[in-house]
């Protein structure tokens, strides 16, 4: 592809700040995720709530810049979906300084998103079987054991519980 010199490095410093702001959302994302697992540590509903709506909100910024980055990376290479590590092969020289370091500081930014993403997956799936075990000791605790299909009142230790009667008259 044929690129106008002018252009092309405005469009590289476009891009670099396409990928420094992508990553402060990701790291937005990340502190998100850490208030996310500290409510759920402490079980405190209001704050999980709110920063599971954050979450949210952070996700629906960070679609945006993702589609920010793919229309920059459109411009510079004709494709949408170039990965980033392929841009000096596809621009066919090394890139500047400033985006090459953009670049690495959104790599390390979804990497922290990742870890924070399986370990709260690990403490929500703890958190949930020990509300089940709650669950499930409180609902036998009230049952009582034989409250179903205990003995009734007058029977006798051998006689057989469950006795029919023929009432007809």
């Amino acid at each position: 592809m044929d690129f106008q010199t002018e252009t092309t490095p405005d469009w590289l410093a476009s891009l670099s700040r396409a990928l420094r702001d992508e990553a402060k959302v990701l790291e937005e994302l990340q502190k998100a995720m850490v208030l996310q697992r500290d409510a759920v540590a402490a079980n405190q509903d209001d704050k999980l709530n709110s920063s599971s709506q954050a979450i949210g909100r952070v996700e629906r910024t960070l679609d945006a810049a993702k589609k920010r980055r793919a229309s920059v990376v459109h411009y510079l290479t004709g494709r949408e979906d170039l990965a980033l590590s392929d841009l000096e092969y596809f621009l066919g020289e090394p890139l500047p300084l400033d985006l090459d370091t953009a670049r690495a500081q959104l790599r390390l930014a979804a990497q922290a998103v990742a870890r924070e993403a399986v370990v709260n997956r690990v403490v929500l799936r703890k958190a949930r079987d020990a509300n089940d075990a709650f669950l499930q000791e409180l609902f036998s605790a009230v049952a009582g054991e034989g409250a179903v299909y205990g003995r009734g009142k007058g029977e006798n230790e051998g006689e057989v519980p469950g006795r029919l009667l023929n009432r007809k008259a």
